[in-house]
């Protein structure tokens, strides 16, 4: 959806707390490399459906494929080719992306807000990656991200033991720029968001890449 300049990505599975599938990572690919090249997008922000930002992977694709006799080393394969494309359309997008996390935030979807140029929070929105409990690794560029945000120690602590983060803590520890009130959090951050995008298309495209870059030397 775009509008004046706004455009808005909604994580729309609702029925499965915005769980990400197969399908919605190459849809989100998609629209942010179109996006990236559409003239009428000056500032893109994501937010989810429902009562959750996102519950990250769906898990249930992996134990269908499990129970299906898939080939998994094949399907791992295709799994990081799709993961690296995920996160290059975040990390190469060009132009400001906002996160409006309407509720909790979980896994990927939670350390991929370390991607974004700013993160907005309902005040009921909490952060959890429980990687070790699943016998994974952190992923979403976080072991990068979360410790240049947060800190080595309190970065450790979110990725390493799985310490959820409240919207509060999540604003101290610097992965959130504002929290805002639950009741009308969408109205807020769709305010926020489209003030934004009556700004210099060029001026913030190019004040980014100046920002990135530093970041990128440092």
């Amino acid at each position: 959806e775009v509008q004046d300049g706004l455009c808005v990505l909604t994580l729309n599975r609702p029925e499965r707390k915005n769980a990400v599938n197969r399908e919605m990572y190459e849809e989100l690919s998609v629209a942010l490399d179109v996006a990236s090249r559409d003239k009428a997008v000056v500032v893109l922000m994501i937010t989810g459906a429902g009562e959750y930002y996102s519950s990250g992977n769906d898990l249930g694709n992996f134990l269908e494929a499990l129970q299906s006799g898939a080939d998994i080393p094949q399907m791992m394969e295709d799994a990081s080719v799709l993961m690296v494309k995920f996160m290059n359309s975040f990390i190469d997008f060009p132009k400001p992306l906002l996160a409006a996390v309407n509720g909790p935030a979980i896994g990927v979807m939670a350390t991929t807000l370390g991607l974004c140029d700013v993160v907005y929070a309902s005040e009921t929105a909490t952060f959890s990656t429980p990687f070790s409990e699943l016998g994974l690794s952190p992923e979403g560029c976080s072991t990068v991200t979360f410790p240049q945000l947060m800190g080595a120690s309190v970065a450790n602590e979110v990725l390493l033991f799985g310490r959820v983060l409240k919207a509060q803590e999540a604003k101290e520890y610097r992965l959130v720029s504002k929290v805002l009130p639950a009741e009308d959090f969408v109205a807020q951050v769709t305010r926020l968001a489209s003030k934004y995008a009556k700004l210099a298309p060029s001026c913030l495209r190019l004040s980014k890449t100046i920002i990135r870059s530093i970041q990128i030397d440092t």
